[in-house]
């Protein structure tokens, strides 16, 4: 079970060991003339983004798992990071999704006290969202979570390699949410 659970999310059975097998492929080239560790950033990539798609959410909601519940996690953060006025649209946008479909997450947001409607003054058809206090609550323990997986999964790690990669991550995460691929 442990070797599938290993190869269903990329988990490494021994940090050491796969501390080793990295430092093995790093500058490695292969028979393409490429970088073996380059090569494999983009599977790592679509391998995290697999094993954390759902997983963050739920965890960050903290003994509420259902899915109404995780939408609900991700329109809050959704609504409590996006710079300016987030409305319908925003959340929409983010998550790529139709804003009918966007509509009823953020209905149920609203009805579960996390966020409220502020009607826009110059579209009345159109309104702002906002976090209410409970809303404000469950970002800063999904945050708390957050940090704390970070540290979790580079608890091992030199100090200085933890900031390099924090710093990368932050780098990268804001690229790619601003590319539009």
């Amino acid at each position: 079970m442990e070797q599938s659970h290993r190869q269903a999310t990329g988990a490494p059975s021994d940090p050491a060991g796969d501390r080793a097998g990295h430092a093995s492929r790093e500058g490695q080239v292969d028979s393409k003339g490429h970088d073996a560790a380059l090569a494999q950033a983009g599977p790592a990539l679509f391998r995290m983004i697999r094993y954390w798609a759902r997983r963050w959410p739920q965890r960050a909601a903290g003994a509420e798992t259902e899915t109404k519940h995780v939408s609900r996690v991700v329109v809050v953060d959704i609504v409590g990071t996006t710079p300016g006025r987030p409305n319908v649209r925003s959340i929409a946008d983010a998550l790529g999704v139709d804003p009918s479909v966007a509509s009823r997450m953020v209905a149920d947001t609203v009805a579960a006290g996390l966020i409220e409607r502020r009607t826009m003054e110059r579209d009345a058809r159109n309104a702002d969202l906002a976090l209410t206090e409970s809303g404000h609550d469950l970002l800063a323990h999904a945050r708390t979570w957050q940090g704390d997986v970070f540290a979790a999964l580079t608890a091992d790690w030199p100090a200085e390699d933890r900031e390099t990669f924090a710093a990368l991550l932050v780098r990268f995460a804001d690229r790619a949410t601003s590319a539009g691929l």
